[in-house]
């Protein structure tokens, strides 16, 4: 697992200097070996804010703990997040599509799990903010029953240049990027986004409750939906 925080204010050139880490320009390609600073169109502003990413994690309890000192690193640069000067800056996670093993069902599951329940993903993808950003609310609306339809006539290779542009969980060569959330320099709110990461791939790991999914992705309308959420992830 890896991730792309979204900051403003933090002066790069002041990070690259005290913490060791290169700063790069937007589409220069960077070693997911070592921690990087990249600038952002939307957000870098004469070298303040930009984007923070992280090496590729085994280990997620590792992933936190060093989330954690970079939040405490960034604050100290005088890091912040602000919906006014960038109204879509967000917060990005990678996991690798071994979880879906090469099986184009589970993929399909897993995009009718994310139709089916977008209103829970979208709640703990808000975070801090009131709303979940607009790209990202577009995004999700984006996402629909008939989209996935039009999906079961794909493959995965196809599948994976569908989702490049327009909607909230985008497949490559080897991860799945979930965009749905709302930046934060908050530990507890990233974690959440983590945990809600985790849970999702687990889910789809082991036997999950196809049934349960496909209910609910096709009655839109149904009760207990909260409660089913939580139930197949094992919140």
């Amino acid at each position: 697992m890896g991730y792309e925080l979204e900051f403003n204010g933090a002066d790069l050139p002041f990070l690259s200097k005290n913490y060791h880490v290169q700063v790069h320009a937007k589409e220069e390609k960077i070693d997911y070996n070592i921690f990087n600073l990249k600038e952002e169109y939307e957000v870098t502003k004469n070298n303040k804010g930009g984007e923070l990413i992280s090496p590729v994690y085994q280990n997620i309890q590792d992933l936190k703990k060093e989330l954690n000192t970079w939040l405490i690193k960034l604050k100290k640069a005088k890091a912040y997040i602000s919906y006014e000067e960038d109204k879509n800056i967000g917060f990005h996670i990678h996991v690798s599509k071994n979880f879906l093993n090469k099986d184009f069902q589970k993929y399909l599951d897993l995009l009718k799990f994310l139709v089916a329940f977008k209103y829970e993903i979208s709640s703990i993808a808000k975070g801090d903010n009131k709303y979940l950003r607009p790209m990202a609310a577009l995004e999700v609306l984006s996402l629909t029953k008939d989209v996935v339809y039009k999906f079961m006539l794909a493959d995965e290779k196809t599948l994976t240049e569908l989702t490049k542009k327009i909607y909230p969980v985008r497949f490559t060569k080897q991860t799945m990027e979930l965009r749905y959330f709302n930046s934060s320099l908050n530990f507890a709110t990233l974690e959440k986004y983590i945990d809600f990461t985790t849970a999702l791939v687990k889910t789809f790991e082991s036997d999950y409750d196809y049934d349960l999914i496909n209910y609910y992705f096709i009655n839109q309308n149904a009760k207990n939906r909260s409660a089913s959420f939580k139930k197949l992830l094992s919140l």
